[in-house]
């Protein structure tokens, strides 16, 4: 297991967020702020990319009692932020791919690129 301050210094990967594209949804307008910086930076730190925008969801404005979205604005912005995370993602996993292939250094870890499709 490697820690943090190592990252800069010990070549590693993690599988899990390498290379992934990352958009961020969280319940809370106060709390939210804090909570997306830090998932922003542990992704970057595992060296995933984050969208540069998110969305916030306030339980009393944009759903019913049921819990059912009713706010049309903020299924516009799920809507817009699937598809930026679709396009984004495709996009930065070619560029890794390419750049995991181009890199000698790289050439004989095991990490997995064959997902490429």
């Amino acid at each position: 297991m490697f820690w943090p301050h190592q990252i800069t210094t010990v070549p590693c990967f993690w599988s899990e967020f390498t290379d992934k594209t990352f958009g961020y949804i969280v319940g809370s307008h106060e709390k939210g702020l804090t909570v997306m910086h830090q998932m922003r930076t542990a992704v970057r730190q595992c060296y995933g990319w984050c969208m540069p925008h998110e969305i916030s969801i306030s339980s009393d404005e944009d759903s019913n009692e049921k819990r059912n979205l009713t706010s049309r604005k903020l299924s516009s912005r799920i809507e817009m932020m699937v598809g930026d995370l679709v396009a984004y993602g495709k996009l930065t996993r070619q560029q890794f791919v390419q750049d995991l292939l181009k890199d000698s250094t790289v050439k004989h870890t095991k990490f997995p690129i064959h997902r490429m499709k």
